[in-house]
């Protein structure tokens, strides 16, 4: 429901239609007891009960809202209609009167909506026999790059296969095939100059395990139980093409163990390709410690530079 929301705002709506039966009650409200039990900061999901005025009166939203066990947003409305036998009457006063009259404490503290997301990057379509995709047009007898989901960690880009069976966060097809749009939209080329950021996540465990390099970001991973596992994960990201520069990108405030990133940033030219090369290790095999780690990170960066040369001699 939370996306289909974003998916309305971006798709230019100005009316929400929303049918209380149908809804996510965690996603409407939180009445004034959980509000007691559970605080704000601990709960991840706003509910829509708090950002329905905001929505109105800073995006231009407005809503109506079929509702017949929760009063909460009584406060919220501009107009109050209740249907009895089939017609409607005006109650706005009534409600208001009574939705002063419950509130515990006086008035709510004032919502407001955070910043929107940027929206300028739906695919438009074009008359004349063409379409926009990416920013580029595909114009009539152009050969149509396809995307196929084969399943949960698998889909086709033309006829290459992407396999995502170490991405264990995928839930359903429709991420994967998110993931494989992506993927094309990238390969087909951005149209613009951007900075790029690609490396490793950081939990908030440990953040002392960093090594920031000119071309590598390194981090010693504390895994997810530290204090009942015997063993260490390091994970990296080398860049052999170079960098603009390599820094920690810190989250505030921190959700889920996750500190934020150790990143390498490059500014990227349209038509340009860039590569680089994400590794991890695991302490009880092949590398035992950091410094470990950061010697066997360096001798990749030097065989990248300077591969193997064959010669056969016929």
């Amino acid at each position: 429901q939370a996306a289909n929301t974003i998916e309305a705002i971006e798709a230019g709506s100005r009316l929400f239609l929303i049918d209380e039966d149908t809804c996510a009650t965690n996603f409407m409200i939180r009445d004034a007891l959980m509000e007691k039990v559970v605080r704000r900061e601990q709960e991840p999901i706003t509910p829509f009960l708090n950002r329905i005025r905001p929505l109105y009166e800073e995006a231009g939203i407005s809503v109506i809202l079929v509702a017949g066990s929760s009063g909460l947003f009584f406060e919220k409305a501009d107009l109050v209609i209740q249907m009895d036998n089939y017609l409607p009457y005006d109650i706005t006063n009534q409600a208001k009167a009574a939705a002063r009259e419950a509130a515990a404490g006086g008035a709510a503290a004032r919502e407001t909506l955070p910043p929107l997301p940027d929206f300028h990057r739906c695919p438009k379509g074009e008359r004349g026999g063409s379409r926009q995709y990416g920013g580029e047009r595909q114009r009539e007898g152009e050969r149509r790059r396809k995307i196929k989901v084969t399943g949960i960690d698998e889909f086709l880009l033309d006829r290459e296969s992407v396999r995502l069976g170490q991405v264990e966060q995928l839930a359903d097809r429709e991420q994967t095939a998110a993931l494989g749009y992506a993927l094309l939209y990238l390969d087909e080329g951005l149209q613009h100059p951007e900075r790029l950021a690609m490396g490793v996540v950081l939990h908030e465990e440990e953040l002392n395990d960093v090594y920031l390099g000119k071309d590598m970001v390194l981090y010693a991973d504390p895994t997810d139980n530290p204090a009942g596992q015997n063993f260490q994960i390091y994970v990296g990201a080398l860049f052999p093409e170079g960098v603009s520069e390599t820094r920690q990108l810190l989250d505030s405030p921190r959700q889920n163990g996750i500190a934020g990133h150790a990143v390498g940033i490059t500014d990227y030219q349209p038509g340009a390709h860039y590569t680089y090369y994400f590794g991890s290790a695991w302490s009880k095999n092949d590398v035992r410690t950091f410094d470990e780690w950061k010697l066997r990170s360096e001798q990749t960066l030097r065989a990248l530079a300077q591969p193997l040369t064959v010669t056969i001699n016929p």
